[in-house]
């Protein structure tokens, strides 16, 4: 009988440890939508990875409110741009409990724009503070603020690829490659 319980107790610390890999993994997957979302002007997306009712903290200067209003501020703010890469490093999910989680993500955001008619490259590198919550087996930020750690500013340096062969471009919207492979692929 004692072998038996062994190996239910081994059997439930597995599916324990099964389901904190599983839910690591979403809330990763979910911080990567978010990236893709904002650059590629995705706004159901976007939509996908915050909780309706969840507070988001970008800033005074920038935005502060509900998820709700995030989404068509999101869109015009960074639609405004050129062309954008969130590049995300340093995920730490520091607490895993239940159906609450807790994360620092580290950002490297580059963005192209026009300012005074002048196309610049803003680098910002900074970082995002979740709160994450399981909702009916999907996990979702509930809050996230964003801390902005270093900036850098300096003349637009995209025609570079004015002096190139023709290549495959990367676009800041749906238009964008993987979005028409796979409406192809479907």
């Amino acid at each position: 009988m004692a072998n038996k319980e062994n190996v239910e107790k081994t059997l439930h610390q597995l599916q324990q440890r099964c389901q904190r890999l599983e839910d690591r993994q979403a809330i990763h997957d979910l911080l990567c939508r978010y990236s893709r979302a904002l650059d590629r002007l995705d706004s159901d997306l976007l939509r996908s990875v915050f909780w309706p009712d969840a507070h988001v903290d970008l800033g005074p200067g920038l935005f502060q409110g509900q998820a709700q209003d995030l989404f068509e501020f999101a869109m015009q703010f960074q639609g405004a741009m050129q062309v954008t890469r969130h590049e995300l490093s340093n995920i730490l999910i520091d607490e895993l409990d239940g159906d609450h989680a807790s994360c620092e993500t580290y950002v490297y955001a580059f963005h192209t724009l026009q300012q005074d008619e002048i196309p610049k490259d803003l680098i910002v590198y900074g970082r995002y503070l979740d709160e994450f919550e399981r909702r009916d087996g999907e996990w979702r930020i509930v809050r996230r603020v964003e801390l902005l750690d270093w900036a850098h500013e300096r003349p637009a340096t995209a025609d570079w690829f004015d002096r190139q062969p023709p290549l495959n471009r990367g676009l800041h919207s749906t238009k964008d490659g993987l979005y028409l492979q796979r409406s192809r692929d479907k």
